[in-house]
C-alpha cells in the first residue's frame, strides 16, 4: 500500500472497508416493470410456479422484449417477492419422545 494511502486511513482512523458506501441505486431499468403486475398475480394464484416457466411464457407473449440473459433477473425478483409477500412457509417441529 502506498504511504499516502496509509496516512489517509490513519488520519481518518478507519479501515478502507469501513469507508465503503452501500450501493443503493439501480444501474439498469427493470425489464419486468411493465409486466410485474401480471407476474405477481400469476404467483399469487400459484406460488409454486418457477421463474423459468414464467419467463418462457413472457417471451412467447412478448416476442423480442426479453433476452435469455434476463432470466436470472426475474429469478432474483421472484425470490424477493416470495420472501416479502409470498405465502408463509410451513413450519413444523419434530416430536421426539424422551429416551428415544
Amino acid at each position: 500500500m502506498d504511504e499516502k494511502t496509509v496516512r489517509k486511513y490513519r488520519k481518518l482512523s478507519k479501515l478502507p472497508s469501513e469507508l465503503e458506501q452501500p450501493h443503493t441505486w439501480r444501474t439498469h431499468k427493470d425489464p419486468f416493470e411493465e409486466v410485474w403486475h401480471e407476474i405477481k398475480s400469476m404467483l399469487e394464484i400459484n406460488a409454486g410456479l418457477e421463474a423459468k416457466s414464467l419467463f418462457e411464457h413472457l417471451q412467447r407473449r412478448n416476442p423480442g422484449q426479453f433476452a435469455d440473459g434476463q432470466l436470472r433477473t426475474l429469478q432474483r425478483r421472484i425470490k424477493v417477492w416470495q420472501a416479502s409477500e409470498g405465502p408463509a412457509k410451513e413450519v413444523f417441529f419434530a416430536l421426539t419422545t424422551p429416551g428415544s
